[in-house]
């Protein structure tokens, strides 16, 4: 794919999903960025605009019993497999993806079809969320709203992570080796205050790149710079998940996940802009939206527009 194509064209990927979380609302995400503007404001020269459904229609959240420590976990492997044969198709690889999501359960399946598509150079992720999402089935308590949902388990999974799904492991490189490791990850905005000892204990002794909130207020600008540059020093190209749960939601609540030590909004959609300037950007992925949250509809015409700005 020529620079200047994947720069221009932009192609909007619709995955109204809610299969891999614990609560409704994240099935509507799509249908809801879409009605307040964000792919109609792009429609216009120099860009070309392609729209892909991943899926025929969306997919509700149907409360289950745990099982093997997970729940959904037939539908949510349902999505993440439509979601990769879409990113690996002809009509996506023409141009900067932007994948509507649906709950975080979703990167699996855009990045493993990422990795086909570019089977020859290095794939990243700047992972800008509130969570590192390191859950293990076997952590799981039969209590709890949360409790087995597979968004809590994304990054487990893609570093194949002792004790995750064996339905997972397909998703992997050639001779059974993870996706991602500690040379093609970012952990971005996370509240430290919330990270379990283990899931410490694995970022720490794994050697894992990560800034957290702490260190992102003190200097947003700065933080942004250094993620990018130790990520780009690595790999060619890289994907941004941003899970807007990171945004404070004492400050903007449209988060699926309350978050009350979040960054700030006007932070968060700055450090965005960065790092979908940088040439090497190759998809952004948006979850964690929940309409819901948001009746006048008036949060998501801003995220909406901050989005925008930062593609324009």
């Amino acid at each position: 794919m020529a620079e200047k194509e994947l720069l221009d064209t932009l192609v909007f990927i619709d995955v109204p999903s809610e299969a891999g979380t614990h609560c409704h609302g994240q099935c509507k995400a799509p249908e809801a960025l879409r009605k307040a503007g964000l792919v109609t404001m792009l429609e216009d020269p120099p860009y070309e605009v392609l729209n892909i459904p991943a899926l025929c229609k969306p997919e509700p959240l149907v409360p289950t019993d745990i099982v093997n420590g997970v729940r959904n976990e037939k539908a949510t492997l349902e999505v993440i497999e439509k979601v990769e044969q879409t990113i690996r198709s002809e009509k996506a690889s023409r141009g900067f993806n932007v994948i509507l999501g649906g709950d975080s359960s979703i990167l699996q399946g855009v990045f493993y079809g990422l990795t086909q598509r570019f089977p020859n150079e290095k794939i990243g992720i700047i992972y800008f969320s509130g969570g590192v999402d390191l859950s293990l089935p076997s952590c799981t308590s039969n209590t709890g709203g949360s409790a087995g949902t597979l968004d809590s388990m994304a990054v487990t999974h893609l570093t194949q992570r002792a004790g995750g799904l064996k339905s997972m492991q397909k998703y992997c490189k050639d001779g059974g080796l993870p996706l991602v490791t500690n040379q093609n990850i970012v952990f971005y905005g996370f509240d430290p205050d919330r990270l379990d000892t283990e899931h410490w204990t694995f970022l720490l002794e794994g050697g894992f790149k990560a800034f957290s909130r702490s260190s992102i207020k003190r200097d947003s600008g700065t933080t942004a710079r250094e993620a990018l540059a130790w990520l780009t020093g690595r790999v060619e190209y890289f994907v941004v998940h941003f899970d807007i749960g990171v945004i404070d939601s004492g400050n903007f609540p449209l988060g699926n996940v309350p978050n009350h030590s979040g960054l700030s909004f006007a932070d968060v959609a700055a450090t965005l802009c960065m790092f979908l300037e940088d040439p090497s950007r190759v998809a952004l992925v948006i979850t964690g939206v929940n309409p819901n949250n948001d009746p006048t509809g008036e949060m998501t015409e801003d995220l909406v527009w901050k989005i925008f700005l930062s593609l324009e």
